[in-house]
């Protein structure tokens, strides 16, 4: 039974990489790079909402000092998503209230997050990336160890890269280095997110 009143979890979906056109239009780095998953935010009426970025500041600024953006208040959350369409393999977004070049711009470096229990896939082994976040990372294949606790422990995903060929994941490991691991089937021999584990086969040289 569903509980009422519990705040939803919001997932990072992507940020807004820049403007497109003169209508307002927003490009979209999207995380995962699937494309249902953008069909559904328009289909099934998903909200989304916009965190903004922190610059960084000035080498000679005080400590603690940033200079914050701030997102037109027409695009304040949550709000829906009215259109979708691509330029390329770019999503270019169209959200309410962002009616010219200007506005558009000034949500650039902007986050975008939808509750998780919206966007959680229906195949029984998909899972959204970041679910992949804080897996502990072990080399070895537990059918050839000596149980389902056996292999190497790497270290833990600290992020997932969006790359045009493959995702990349990004583990840091017991001593604070950081590799980078492509998501392929040579490499990634399984993802137990009820574990919180990932098996991987690292390629030669990805530790040394």
């Amino acid at each position: 039974m569903k509980r009422e009143g519990l705040p939803v979890k919001q997932v990072r979906i992507g940020h807004i990489s820049g403007a497109a056109g003169l209508r307002g239009e927003v490009r979209f780095y999207h995380d995962s790079g699937d494309a249902e998953q953008l069909v559904r935010l328009v289909a099934d009426r998903i909200p989304v909402s916009l965190t903004p970025a922190q610059k960084k500041a000035p080498a000679k600024a005080p400590s603690g000092a940033h200079t914050p953006l701030k997102a037109p208040v027409p695009a304040a959350a949550p709000f829906f998503v009215e259109n979708i369409r691509y330029s390329g393999r770019v999503p270019i977004l169209k959200l309410p209230g962002v009616d010219d070049r200007n506005a558009a711009e000034a949500l650039i470096g902007f986050e975008v997050f939808a509750p998780e229990d919206r966007l959680r896939p229906v195949e029984p082994d998909a899972y959204l990336v970041s679910d992949l976040i804080g897996l502990q990372v072990l080399a070895g294949d537990p059918a050839n160890e000596e149980g389902a606790d056996a292999g190497t422990v790497i270290g833990s995903v600290t992020a997932v890269i969006d790359n045009p060929a493959h995702d990349i994941l990004e583990i840091e490991t017991p001593d604070g280095q950081r590799v980078l691991l492509p998501m392929v089937d040579a490499y990634i021999l399984n993802v137990d997110l009820s574990a919180r584990r990932l098996r991987v086969r690292p390629p030669g040289g990805l530790l040394e």
